[in-house]
């Protein structure tokens, strides 16, 4: 069994180096990768402090595989 999914974000980074207008931009089709790839960068911040408040917008990739022994 396996699951992959990409999923787009955006963010902005914060002159303090904080995040915040977390979005799903393109949802992987499931929600629980969705939902990790929100938390993976809310656990990242805080983020080296911009000179100026950024938008940033990345994609995430998954590609989970379960192998039974």
């Amino acid at each position: 069994m396996s699951m992959e999914g990409n999923v787009i974000i955006s963010f902005v980074v914060c002159l303090d180096g904080s995040v915040k207008d977390v979005k799903i931009e393109k949802s992987s089709g499931f929600s629980i990768l969705d939902n990790n790839a929100e938390k993976a960068i809310r656990k990242a911040s805080p983020f080296p402090p911009p000179p100026v408040g950024v938008k940033i917008v990345i994609p995430i990739t998954y590609k989970l595989a379960h192998f039974v022994r």
